[in-house]
Order: C-alpha cells, then structure tokens, then sequence
C-alpha cells in the first residue's frame, strides 16, 4: 500500500461536533459539582471558591494569557502521546524525552549563535526535538529488532534520560554563577517574543496552533492518518493490506519522542530561558493522562489541556483566598480526573443511542397474499 497524504478520509462532522460539544458541557458540570462537593466537605462557601478560581484564570486578559501560557507545552505533549498511542505504540517515556529535550534546546539556546531570531529559535526547537526523536526511536528498534516491549522500556528510559540530562546541567553545561543543576541562559535571539506585555504568553501560540493544525489533518483527514488507525487497531490487518509495520512503528514513535523533545525546549525557548533540574518533571505523565482522557484526538486533547491548566490555577486561587490547601485540590482534580474518563463512555453510549434513535426504521415487508382456498374435490 502506497501512503498517499493528499487522499482525504471521509468523517462524520456532525456528530464529532456533537460528541465534542457534549464533552465539554458535560467535563464542567463534573469539575463545578465535585469542586463544590470537596469545598464544602472542607467548611468552605462554594460560591466564594467558584469566585476566586475565576478571578485567578479569567478576570482578565493577564489571567487568561497565563492560563493558555500554562497549557500550551502540555498541549505538545499531548500530541505527542496521542500520536504514539493511536499508532499502537505506548510511550511512555515522553517525560525523559521532553526533559532531554529542553536540555538541548537549552544548549543550543546558550552555546550556538546568536543568530537571527527566527533561525535562532527553530533551532532550539528542531534540536530538542530531535533529541527526543533519537531516543524514541532506539527504543522502538529494540522493540522491532529485539522484541522488547516498548511500555517497559520507554517507563524505564525515563530514569536514565532524565539522569543524563541532570549530569548535563550539573557539570559541562552548568551556569557557575547560578546552583547545582542550572544551564546558562539561552541568548535574547532563541527567546520568544512576548504577546501580551507583563505576561508568559508568546508568540509560540502561533506555534502549537500550527503544530495543531498539522496534526489534526494528518491524523483525522489524510490516508496517512487512516493508516496510522490501522495500526494502532490491527497490526496484521495492516500488514496484509501492505503497511511495512515495523518501519512505520518506528516512524510512530519517532514522531512522538520528536513532539516531546520539542515540548522541553518550547518551555526553554518561551519561559524558562534556561534547562534546570526539574524543569518539567511530571509534565509527561500528565500529557499521556491528557491524551487518554481525549481519547487520542488533537482537538480533544488541546482541550482538556486547557481545562486541566484551569484547574491548577484555579487551585491556587482557592488556596490564596479561601484557604484550602493545594494538596486537597490536587485530590479533587484527580477525582474529577477519574469521574471526567467515567463520563467519556457515558458520553459515547449516549450518542450511540441518540443516532440509533435518529435514524428511520425500515419499512416492513408486504404481506403476501393469501394462498388461494383448495378445491373440494
């Protein structure tokens, strides 16, 4: 079989909109029920919560412009491991990819140039992710050449990236006039300019929103994407209908540790400024959470990126103003978490049943006329 990009694959619009518009209307009534359920629970007024985690995400456009700040390196994780996932292959090591990658972004950021802005920043983001690239991809050709199985292997990975990536930090790379574990700042050229003045948002926006958008057509609307379906779905089906599995699984993951590794050094590129121990710690697992609950779907999954940033910032309003420790809304968004993943089928059956019901009954068949009586003889 041919990969032929430029085929599109059919899709029901509708009711994907309609799935889609269910999910959300369905994810904030949960976070609003069990967010006034855990308030009360701790001798609080519901009401005065709800006020504060407004007032510290979308009182203004500072809010709001740190809220989409929040999310946007965790939409790329996302991607990245919806895009693993779908394929059929579990990475699980995006978080000692993502890091290796800020490591290197970072490195290029400090050590090579200063170039012209543009230039200088693609290649703090083409570095970083090819250093997640590498390491997802040796990973997969274990899995290919060796058979190892790539959830142990990728979920062990992380400690030994992640180490490297310290050691890094700590001795060859480190910034002496800063502690243990920080790189030199990167050069003005391989920052991001600044979108809204006084805030973290930049034009990195317009990044994601690219990467988004090429994800989205690839996976969702081109024959490749129906092929990496197929995949994910059957492996053998796909091989009798011609897909080279093993080069085209390394291709899965590979793509995937790119993504992540691009995550790390957007955040050095757009915030951070420099890699240091513990940038990003724990930001790969909750992208693959992310990813699960969307279900593997690029618009999805910039969504619930964006509600989980929410829900971190509205945690801190809370305990700023009310007094509930962050740790308990930590409990309360896992909570909303796991009844969200509960809703995701409840949501699925609903419009199974609703599209059921729509659509027109068949007719019956005609009665056959009746036999003619026997002749009495």
């Amino acid at each position: 079989m041919q990969f032929d990009a430029m085929a599109p694959v059919p899709v029901a619009r509708r009711h994907v909109l309609v799935t889609f518009a269910m999910e959300a209307v369905t994810t904030f009534a949960i976070i609003a029920f069990l967010g006034a359920v855990a308030v009360a629970v701790m001798g609080a007024d519901p009401l005065a919560a709800a006020a504060a985690a407004l007032r510290q995400t979308l009182a203004g456009q500072y809010e709001v412009a740190g809220l989409i700040a929040l999310s946007l390196p965790l939409m790329i994780v996302g991607f990245a491991a919806a895009a693993s996932f779908k394929g059929g292959f579990y990475n699980l090591g995006l978080e000692g990819q993502l890091i290796l990658g800020a490591a290197i972004g970072s490195i290029v950021g400090a050590h090579v140039g200063p170039f012209w802005s543009p230039l200088h920043i693609a290649m703090v983001l083409v570095a970083g992710g090819i250093a997640g690239g590498i390491v997802a991809w040796a990973l997969s050709w274990l899995r290919v050449r060796f058979g190892v199985d790539e959830v142990v292997s990728t979920l062990l990975s992380n400690y030994i990236v992640i180490l490297f990536a310290i050691y890094l930090a700590t001795y060859p790379f480190r910034d002496p006039t800063r502690f243990n574990g920080a790189m030199h700042r990167i050069a003005p050229s391989a920052r991001m300019s600044t979108l809204v003045e006084g805030t973290e948002l930049t034009w990195g926006l317009a990044i994601v929103v690219a990467i988004a958008a090429v994800l989205y057509w690839l996976l969702h609307r081109s024959k490749l994407g129906e092929d990496w379906t197929l995949m994910g779905r059957s492996p053998s089906v796909a091989r009798n209908c011609g897909i080279d599995a093993r080069r085209f699984g390394m291709l899965i993951m590979t793509s995937s540790g790119f993504l992540a590794g691009l995550a790390g050094a957007f955040m050095v590129s757009a915030t951070q400024h420099r890699y240091f121990a513990n940038l990003g710690l724990g930001l790969g697992f909750d992208g693959i959470l992310i990813a699960m609950i969307a279900r593997y779907r690029i618009l999805a999954v910039s969504f619930w990126a964006l509600a989980y940033s929410w829900m971190l910032l509205a945690a801190d309003g809370i305990e700023q103003e009310i007094g509930i420790p962050s740790e308990f809304a930590q409990v309360v968004i896992a909570i909303v978490i796991l009844g969200v993943a509960v809703r995701a089928g409840l949501v699925s059956w609903i419009v199974a049943q609703v599209r059921h019901l729509s659509k027109p009954a068949a007719p019956l068949p005609a009665t056959p006329p009746a036999p003619p009586p026997a002749e009495e003889s």
